[in-house]
């Protein structure tokens, strides 16, 4: 049985801690890579398309080795990703692909990887997450997901405090699956009476990937493999710490 420790704080957010059995299936969305990241073409060039993959299979890699996850969907309609994604560890156990389906954008790819999701591991809960966490680090996602595991419906805000990089839902079947992505979805979600989890300690989840300055912050955290030796080719600028040592794991 899970054990949870929970703090209430402010506002019906929640503060947890977890150590148990997984209990979540995890929707990711990949872009076609040629369509991805296009604020990073002036760092990445006509290589774009491989940051892309990169910063996707760290994310990917990261939450197939969480301990609350027992099963990860990803929804993509790329072929060359798909077949990059069935190389991962814990691939051949834990991931399913499906292509886009609904082909309407990411909330409807969402809805559709939740489905699949819950018909397949029925009684888990199913939670989305941004496949643009290239920082991510399995251990932080276990605590989002143990305190997800407090409320029906919940969230986590991206580290501007604007966007969402987790979408929660406890019980699909009675609590529906309704996530809001795209600009400013933290108020979208709040005002949809999501609860917001309030945690510390999990910069890892929250640091999404749109810029050269995101990039930056998430080398700060210590960046996955595959983007880590991406970028000190790419850029090694943005891998140096002040000691001059590379911020990669």
């Amino acid at each position: 049985m899970t054990k949870v420790t929970t703090v209430p704080s402010p506002a019906g957010r929640f503060m947890s801690s977890v150590d148990g059995p997984p209990s979540w299936s995890v929707v990711i969305p990949v872009k076609r890579l040629h369509r991805a990241k296009s604020r990073l073409a002036g760092l990445a060039g006509n290589r774009r398309w491989e940051l892309a993959l990169a910063v996707c299979l760290d994310a990917v890699r990261a939450t197939l080795a969480c301990r609350a996850v027992q099963r990860v969907v990803v929804v993509t309609d790329d072929h060359h990703a798909a077949t990059a994604l069935r190389e991962l560890p814990r691939a051949e156990r834990a991931l399913m692909i499906t292509d886009d389906v609904p082909d309407a954008g990411l909330n409807p790819a969402l809805r559709h990887g939740a489905t699949i999701a819950s018909r397949q591991d029925p009684g888990l809960g199913v939670a989305a997450l941004s496949a643009d966490l290239p920082a991510l680090r399995p251990e932080e996602l276990a605590r989002v997901l143990a305190a997800a595991n407090r409320a029906p419906r919940s969230f986590l805000a991206d580290a501007a405090a604007v966007g969402t990089t987790l979408y929660a839902v406890r019980d699909v079947d009675s609590g529906g699956f309704t996530p809001a992505f795209g600009g400013s979805s933290r108020a979208r979600h709040r005002g949809q009476d999501v609860v917001e989890l309030d945690l510390r300690g999990v910069d890892s989840v929250r640091r999404d990937v749109d810029t050269p300055a995101d990039l930056r912050a998430a080398a700060a955290l210590g960046l996955g493999p595959v983007t880590g030796a991406l970028l000190a080719d790419l850029a090694p600028h943005l891998m140096l710490g002040p000691d001059g040592t590379t911020r990669a794991r």
